[in-house]
């Protein structure tokens, strides 16, 4: 299982968020990136990935991740993201 070598849990990931009311419609997104908060007063937890297969190419899923984060970050703190 995925959980055994990355010892810790995955919490929001991947797939879809949404809602669907009482008459039908709904609302929904793919989480890619996400800002969530992380049960602590003013305590926010980003996710971000991307999908790995076995011919990816590592270092540029690494890359792909972190601007990932970094477009999150970016929204909520303008002035915290160097973007030299």
């Amino acid at each position: 299982m995925l959980r055994d070598p990355e010892m810790r849990n995955r919490g929001v990931y991947s797939g879809v968020l949404g809602f669907m009311d009482v008459g039908g419609c709904g609302d929904f997104s793919i989480l890619i990136r996400t800002a969530f908060p992380d049960g602590h007063k003013d305590v926010w937890g980003i996710s971000a990935g991307c999908a790995v297969t076995i011919r990816s190419d590592i270092e540029a899923k690494f890359h792909k991740i972190d601007t990932e984060a970094s477009s999150v970050l970016g929204a909520m703190y303008p002035a915290s993201i160097d973007t030299n």
